[in-house]
């Protein structure tokens, strides 16, 4: 028997049922989310507080006043939980 093998266990029985039961559970998990669950989950929230930021930061380039930010700002959370990224690409676009 080659040596470098010789060092690698197989899983008991039990193992392996208990790795498929969890593959299993995971999977299911998985296929029950949502787009919009899918997305958060890929950027954590972060992306959507960069774009937050950004939003702040042009808003104060132009002049706007905290109270028209903090509008916008609400404007941009109801966007943000009412379209996805498609609608709002295409909303951009035809803008």
């Amino acid at each position: 028997m080659n040596e470098e093998f010789a060092a690698i266990e197989t899983p008991t029985e039990e193992e392996i049922e208990e790795a498929v039961r969890k593959h299993e559970e995971l999977l299911k998990w998985a296929l029950s989310l949502t787009e919009e669950q899918i997305n958060y989950l890929c950027d954590g929230g972060w992306y959507n507080n960069a774009i937050r930021g950004y939003l702040i930061a042009a808003a104060k380039e132009a002049g706007q006043t905290r109270e028209q930010i903090n509008d916008l700002l609400s404007g941009l959370r109801w966007a943000m939980s009412e379209k996805d990224k498609a609608a709002a690409e295409k909303i951009y676009l035809g803008f």
